[in-house]
């Protein structure tokens, strides 16, 4: 068996919903010896693989970690990772699609119910982790773009690689700015106007920010890769073209390119 089967062989069976021949063609490759059966030295390294993966959650996810407590908190990792396993070795990557597994148990338990604002709040925790390791933006040339200017119908501006968006029918950045702060929070006043939400790294810390509607149309326009043809002509993002500069002041904008 070469090195390259061996490591896929040997990271399949750590992952806790492994099958039993996987396990044991894995078991088969631990040397004998000690006290532990060769199958117990491998729990061993799967329960170190799931404590690891549920560290890095507890480091992404701590403020729905504080709402669930614990216990539940603990138990909707390891499900996570039996469901969804990675072999991704970059754990500042693992928990993206967390919030949508997490949706699902809320839709299927009946003691969850009122918890469903979690979606919306576990998306906004992994934003803003993620802000903190996207790629640093280089700065916006302003001497291309005054000589490209003519060519200007068919220019697309660059959003800044940390920045996201996110819009919520939920108060989920109060929640969040609460349970950050570590206050104990009994209730949170809802909202009658939906949230509209930009996470962006400000130097070295991200950062979440209020925005109206017209510059989360017109920096969601961005993302898609809409011109500015196509943005002047979006009613809700057309106003934002005005405040071009202040977007690219604010680091929100940080580059331009042609289709």
């Amino acid at each position: 068996m070469n090195l390259t089967t061996l490591q896929t062989v040997f990271t399949q069976a750590l992952n806790p919903g492994s099958d039993d021949p996987a396990r044991e063609e894995a078991a088969s490759l631990l040397n004998v010896g000690g006290d532990l059966q060769p199958l117990d030295r491998l729990r061993v390294y799967q329960h170190n693989v799931s404590g690891m993966h549920q560290r890095a959650m507890e480091r992404v996810f701590p403020v729905c970690r504080k709402i669930l407590g614990e216990v539940a908190f603990a138990n909707f990792c390891r499900n996570f990772s039996w469901a969804e396993p990675t072999s991704n070795p970059d754990l500042n990557q693992y928990g993206e699609s967390f919030p949508e597994f997490l949706a699902q148990q809320i839709e299927q338990r009946n003691e969850l119910t009122g918890y469903e604002y979690l979606l919306d709040l576990s998306r906004l925790e992994y934003l803003w982790h993620a802000a903190y390791y996207a790629r640093d933006d280089s700065s916006f040339d302003f001497d291309g773009f005054s000589r490209l200017q003519a060519q200007g119908a068919n220019m697309v501006f660059d959003p800044g690689n940390s920045l996201s968006l996110m819009q919520s029918d939920y108060p989920i950045l109060e929640i969040w700015q609460q349970h950050r702060s570590g206050e104990t929070v009994a209730a949170v006043k809802g909202i009658t106007k939906r949230q509209y939400l930009l996470v962006y790294r400000q130097e070295f810390e991200p950062q979440i920010f209020k925005v109206d509607l017209p510059e989360f149309a017109f920096l969601q326009g961005c993302r898609r890769g809409e011109s500015i043809v196509a943005l002047a002509e979006d009613c809700d993002a057309a106003s934002a073209l005005k405040s071009l500069v202040s977007l690219i002041e604010k680091g929100w904008i940080t580059g331009f390119h042609h289709v």
